[in-house]
């Protein structure tokens, strides 16, 4: 690329680039000054990373009522010459969501100063040149100053209003010399000139002459500076009520910046509604902050009285009135920065920051909240006290996701409370594990604080607390702690004479710290406050520091502060938080009083309390939906843990159980959560001395109810509640019925018989689950109906409940295992006074309406019980006799046994669903029947064609025996030529000579089916030729046979014989009898018709398309 030639310019002026427009020769001038002004000509088009800004003014207001604020943007580039290409583009900062309506560009010389513009033209350059700084423009204008004549002015200025009264026409420099402003690939960018003024040979020999150890000054330097106004429109990213106002400027990397915003002063409140709570209330100002800070001038003062002289970095407030006749809003100098935010809202009240929330932060809310809480069952865990319950250690997890996290204030650096809540249970530190959380955080995360059980540790004198003073210590230490919510207690109003400390009164660090915020202050060291590296990494703090903090940790039940940056997470897209919380704790359910008093009766002091399941839960959050998933990973060979609802007597209320969980097993509960108790059976256990083995015998008569009561007390008196129940057998008789008179089964009935386990629930419960992906005849469009005949132990009636709700029981169970079920009918049995005693209980299973049957497409599929408990053993017999066989099952074993259908199951675990299919056996007298017609059938057949050849060969020979019976068919006339050949002799002959004798012979055929013409050779008349001894003895005669029938092939003449002749009468092929061409008319008809139906076939082959 061709790099521009440069000349001396008049004071050492610099000029700046120009968008891409055609190209111009100017004319030269003739001063001995300057040389010709020569364009440069290259390609423009291309993107240039390159900082040319060296100055940032911003001005703008903020109206009440409007979406955003008008802000303009006042530029001074200095482009370097050597290092760039005429109509480059070259991005300034990034477009966001700002709207350009309208810029300017315009060269400046090489002092800075702008070349003569008209101000009423270009008003918008008038104020770029006060806001920048620049010095009073000149008196030549950019054409004259380089000769370049008036008809290269754009046709812009024909579009400019006339100037005023004696004054000069000045255009506007045009583009090409000056570039312009466009949004280029998401950046507001500038597009340089394409022609760039050179300068003198006399100049470039002055730059050669000077050393080149001395650094050119920026005078010196081969640079073209320009101005440039952008007025855009900002609108805004928040407003209240739920944020503050936040304007969000994008801004190009400079290090001179400047910005003065006026904002619309708040609505002023009406005398007659203002209190004495708020006299101290300013109404007429705003909280207001600026992202990065803005430094205000000396002169600058603070509009309201009790203002704060020092503030925190993320929330100094600039609200000001100083430079502002109206209203109020910022003024003063930011560092380099791509963007620039502006809050400002309502002021906050003053709140009173104890213990509880020391880090100063204000608190945040959340609109919704969806958490997942994971909790992993490890084991028991010792009591510290006596009579104090064992807990339960396990290893929590809580994932959250915050959408809609908002705050009305100004402050950036904000704190999300998070506590952990177990109902009616106590929680703590596992021995053995680590005492504190782990916590991590997505986008807006800067650390977390879980505060500490001690006093607060004294500060380092070296260095103050970016929120906390020295001075206001001693003030907090004596107020309330925060609430019970998470938020900080409710504001009280301080007084005008008072120096109350909030987050937005708080003393700015030392100024020899150039970056500070609070994020180096020990309250965010919660997350590892043994860590001494992580305080050695801030300058300010001293590696001792860690000593200052307490021995012991915070108890995991306070609640946890997730320390947020808002400025990170602005709505709409990227308003969403997550974190992700984890450590191990023990749960142990607190002691009931009656249990510590004493006054438990022995048996009820056996029983264990059940733990609530612990849930995280965002304190400020609108709506909270969390779920809790529950493992299984006790490494006891027989731990068990029973799930229940968070609700009802688990002892008393049947439906309060919801599942039993072994190891490696999980399930989920729901947004309640759950209570689980923690069973662990040991098989060496004694009560008593003495080992209980109960009889698996069961007594062959029935005992009194008295005598039951008895011997099952005695037996409870001994077991061990807290083994897991299980039934040792679970007999099941299933017997088709029919109505009388009928062979179809209409429906069943099923005979359980099974002991009462022993337990101290009331009842025996089970129930019928349906299976609708197996598509069994109890889901296939047709109801069914489960009626319990009978319930009856050792013979005697007991109490039964049943409820056919197809929601009957449905969270008894697993909720993997529902999927796909539902339940049928839930069935109750008194067990309380029977416990050990056989349970025998009919049922009847028949459809709901009245015709139809059970069988359907000759499968009965048999309903069987489901069990909570863990079965041993269960079988299932069909009546002997019944003709069913078994087409499905899920049983694992079938007794071979002539005669009998018995399945066995052994080991079931808890809600086992068996299934059985039954399908009708096929009757045998049938399949004889069927044998027995087609042999019939076979022999029928055979009969009737035997009498009809009978028939037929009778008739045939009764034909034979009539002469009147012409069976000729064909007669054809024989000629034959005979040719004697006489030998010499010495009697004299005449000579012969040829004659021809016509002879007709007869020929009689005889039709039959192989053989087409049988002919009789005729017998040959001669002539006397004398005696024998005048023929030759040599001479033969010779015979030819010709056929008068022109069309007819020679035949030969084949003999016939009787035997051959009944072959042909009884076996007749007409076919083979016919002419050719009657076949070949067939034939043709055939081929016809096959081609039509051919055509038909490709035609709905290839449909739609038409066939190729």
């Amino acid at each position: 690329m061709p790099i521009p030639s440069t000349t001396p310019l008049r004071h050492k002026r610099a000029v700046s680039p120009s968008t891409v427009t055609p190209i111009r020769t100017p004319s030269s001038r003739s001063t001995s000054h300057y040389s010709t002004y020569t364009p440069t000509i290259t390609s423009a088009g291309t993107a240039t990373r390159l900082n040319i800004v060296t100055r940032v003014a911003l001005e703008g207001k903020a109206k009440h009522g409007d979406d955003g604020a008008s802000i303009k943007m006042y530029l001074k580039l200095a482009v370097p010459l050597d290092s760039v290409t005429p109509g480059t583009t070259v991005p300034l900062f990034p477009e966001e969501n700002v709207k350009i309506l309208s810029s300017q560009v315009h060269p400046l010389d090489n002092n800075s100063r702008p070349y003569n513009f008209l101000s009423t033209v270009s008003p918008l350059l008038h104020r770029a040149a006060k806001a920048l700084n620049l010095p009073a423009r000149t008196s030549e204008t950019f054409t004259s100053a380089f000769g370049i004549p008036q008809s290269q002015a754009t046709a812009s200025s024909s579009r400019i209003s006339k100037p005023e009264s004696n004054s000069e026409m000045i255009s506007p420099v045009d583009e090409q010399h000056s570039g312009h402003i466009l949004v280029s690939g998401y950046s507001i960018s500038y597009v340089l000139p394409k022609v760039f003024p050179t300068q003198s040979h006399e100049y470039q020999d002055e730059v050669y002459s000077r050393p080149r150890s001395r650094r050119l000054s920026i005078s010196e330097r081969n640079t073209a500076q320009f101005m440039a106004a952008i007025d855009m429109w900002v609108p805004y990213v928040s407003r209240p009520p739920r944020s503050p106002y936040l304007l969000s400027i994008p801004t190009p990397r400079c290090l001179h910046n400047h910005i003065k915003l006026r904002i619309f002063p708040p609505n002023p409140a009406s005398n007659f509604f203002v209190s004495l709570s708020s006299i101290d209330d300013e109404v007429g100002s705003w909280d207001l902050t600026a992202d990065p800070h803005v430094t205000r001038s000396s002169s600058g003062r603070i509009a309201r009285s009790h203002s704060y002289n020092n503030f925190a970095d993320d929330e100094s407030s600039d609200s000001s009135t100083a430079g502002f006749s109206e209203g109020c809003g910022i003024q003063g100098t930011f560092p380099s920065a791509e963007r620039i935010r502006i809050r400002w809202a309502k002021p906050q009240k003053s709140l009173n920051v104890g213990e509880g929330g020391r880090d100063g932060r204000r608190r945040v809310g959340v609109k919704s909240v969806k958490g997942e809480m994971t909790c992993v069952v490890r084991g028991r865990a010792r009591p510290t006290e006596l009579r104090q319950p064992e807990g339960i250690l396990m290893d929590v997890e809580y994932k959250g996701t915050c959408t809609g996290v908002w705050f009305p204030g100004v402050a950036t650096l904000l704190g999300m409370d998070v506590g952990l809540e177990a109902k009616g249970s106590e929680i703590s530190w596992a021995e053995g594990h680590p005492t504190q959380w782990t916590v991590s955080g997505g986008n807006g995360y800067t650390g977390f604080d879980a505060g500490y059980s001690t006093t607060d540790p004294v500060q380092p004198a070296s260095r103050t607390s970016s929120f906390e003073s020295n001075s206001s210590r001693g003030q907090l230490g004596g107020e309330d702690l925060t609430g019970s919510n998470g938020f900080l207690n409710p504001p009280s109003r301080s007084s005008s004479t008072s120096s109350s400390s909030s987050l937005l009164r708080a003393p700015l660090p030392t100024t020899n710290v150039a970056e500070y915020s609070f994020e180096g202050s020990s309250s965010s060291l919660g997350s590892n406050p043994a860590s001494p590296g992580a305080l050695s990494s801030i300058p300010s703090l001293s590696v001792s520091v860690p000593d200052m903090l307490p021995s012991s940790p915070p108890p995991p039940g306070l609640p946890i502060t997730l320390h947020l940056n808002i400025n990170d997470l602005l709505p709409p897209a990227k308003n969403v938080f997550t974190f992700t919380i984890s450590g191990t704790i023990v749960v142990t359910p607190k002691t009931p009083l009656s249990r510590l008093n004493g006054t438990v009766n022995g048996s009820d002091s056996e029983k264990p309390d059940p733990t609530m399941l612990p849930k995280f839960t965002i304190l400020a959050a609108d709506s909270e939906a969390t779920t809790t998933v529950l493992h299984h990973q006790v490494e006891a060979p027989n731990a068990v843990i029973e799930v229940y609802r968070p609700t009802g007597d688990i002892y008393r209320d049947a439906q309060a159980k919801k599942t039993v969980l072994r190891h490696g097993g999980s399930t989920k509960c729901g947004e309640d959560g759950g209570r689980i108790v923690l069973r662990i059976h040991d098989p060496f256990k004694q009560d008593n001395g003495s080992v209980v083995v109960p009889s698996e015998s069961v007594p062959s008569q029935p005992l009194g109810h008295i005598h039951r009561h008895s011997r099952t007390s005695s037996v409870a008196s001994t077991q061990d509640t807290s083994e897991p129940l299980e039934i040792p057998l679970v007999l099941a008789n299933v017997c088709p019925l029919a109505k009388t008179g009928s062979s179809q089964p209409s429906c069943y009935g099923v005979t359980l018989r099974l002991p009462i386990p022993i337990s101290t629930s009331e009842w025996l419960e089970f129930g019928f689950l349906s299976d609708r992906e197996k598509k069994s005849t109890v889901t296939n469009d047709q109801k069914i109906k489960i009626s319990v005949v009978s319930a009856t132990v050792e013979g005697i009636p007991v109490k039964f409940e049943t409820n056919n709700s197809t929601k009957a029981e449905t969270e008894c169970a697993d909720f993997e295992f529902m999927v796909g079920r539902e339940w049928l009918s839930w069935v109750k049995v008194d067990a309380e006074l029977n416990q050990g005693g056989e349970l025998v209980l009919e049922y009847l299973v028949e459809p709901t309406d009245k015709g139809k049957s059970v069988v359907s497409n000759g499968t009965l599929d048999v309903l069987l019980p489901t069990f909570p408990v863990p079965i041993r053993k269960f079988e299932v017999d069909v009546v002997s006799g019944c003709k069913f066989t078994i087409s499905s099952t899920n049983l694992e074993r079938e007794v071979v046994c002539a005669g009998e259908t018995r399945l066995v199951h052994y080991y079931l675990k808890e809600f086992f669903c068996p299934r059985l299919g039954l399908k009708r056996k096929a009757e045998p007298w049938k399949s004889d029947l069927k044998w027995f017609i087609i042999t019939w059938l076979l022999l029928g057949v055979v009969i009737l064609r035997t009498s009809k050849l009978d028939h037929l060969n009778s008739h045939i020979w009764e034909s034979k025996k009539d002469p009147s019976l012409d069976l000729s068919v064909h007669t054809s006339t024989v000629t034959i030529t005979t040719t004697l050949y006489p030998s010499p002799s010495p009697v004299e002959v005449p000579p012969a000579e040829d004659t021809q004798t016509p002879t007709t012979a007869a020929e009689t055929l005889t039709p039959s089916p192989s053989l087409s013409r049988v002919a009789e050779e005729a017998p040959i008349d001669s002539p006397d030729e004398g005696p024998s001894s005048v023929i030759p003895p040599h001479t033969q005669p010779t015979l030819t046979l010709k056929s008068e029938n022109p069309h007819s092939s020679p035949t030969p003449v084949i003999p016939t014989s009787n035997s051959l002749q009944g072959f042909q009468l009884y076996f007749q092929f007409p076919w083979l009898n016919r002419d050719s061409a009657e076949l070949d008319k067939v034939v043709d008809v055939m081929k016809r018709g096959f081609g039509t139906l051919w055509r038909y076939l490709r035609v709905a082959y290839h449909y739609p398309l038409p066939p190729p």
